[in-house]
């Protein structure tokens, strides 16, 4: 699978289906295309970051790729 489908998929799972939020959403995809083990607490940590549509503050989206 390539990098835009597996993306496109995960995106559709993990934010859609499975009600995770953006944070967690990109952590997840980018431990899996790098192979990286994500340990339970960035997870937890991430759960509580900014996000959460119109709240006006830094995407989700960012805050995963940064961390």
């Amino acid at each position: 699978m390539d990098i835009k489908t597996l993306v496109d998929k995960r995106t559709h799972d993990y934010y859609w289906r499975d009600n995770i939020n953006c944070t967690i959403t990109t952590l997840k995809i980018l431990s899996e295309i790098f192979s990286i083990n994500l340990q339970p607490q960035v997870l937890d940590s991430a759960l509580g970051l900014h996000g959460a549509g119109g709240y006006q503050a830094q995407c989700g989206l960012v805050e995963g790729a940064l961390m």
